[in-house]
């Protein structure tokens, strides 16, 4: 069995005022594009996962 574990992308900074409580912060636009990228390179590895296990967090989405 071959695991993959990917961490979720840059997220909205709690510092900020208008931040949601953690569990809600979202990706910034930065973020979604490097975990897609990292998405994108695992299929052009060739990874094929059969299962993926994710976070409830909205940022793990």
């Amino acid at each position: 069995m071959i695991l993959y574990v990917m961490r979720h992308g840059i997220a909205f900074p709690r510092e900020d005022p208008d931040c949601p409580p953690d569990f809600e912060r979202p990706l910034t636009e930065r973020g979604r594009e490097r975990t897609h990228d990292a998405a994108r390179g695992l299929v052009e590895m060739g990874v094929r996962p059969t299962a993926v296990l994710s976070s409830p967090l909205v940022r793990a989405y």
